[in-house]
């Protein structure tokens, strides 16, 4: 997928969307998992996860991510388990 996803939409593929897809992934794999459809002005595609998450801002590529925090809390908490 691009950096930059201009006129972004993501939606959750319901169960009958999937076949149209063409997915990629073992079905097996895909247990426990949602599927969410991608796409925009210059792209479509799809994303396998157990959620989605987002954050828009005027930052540059570079910059730390706006999940960099979160997701160290999510590591260490998993680590400790």
């Amino acid at each position: 997928m691009p950096t930059i996803l201009d006129g972004l939409t993501v939606v959750e593929a319901a169960d009958e969307d999937r076949p149209g897809l063409s997915l990629q992934v073992d079905p097996e794999r895909l247990k426990g998992r949602r599927v969410f459809i991608v796409r925009g002005a210059n792209y479509a595609g799809y994303v396998v996860a157990g959620a989605v998450s987002w954050h828009e801002d005027e930052r540059e590529y570079n910059h730390p991510s706006h999940f960099a925090e979160s997701l160290m809390e999510s590591h260490v908490a998993q680590s400790a388990s």
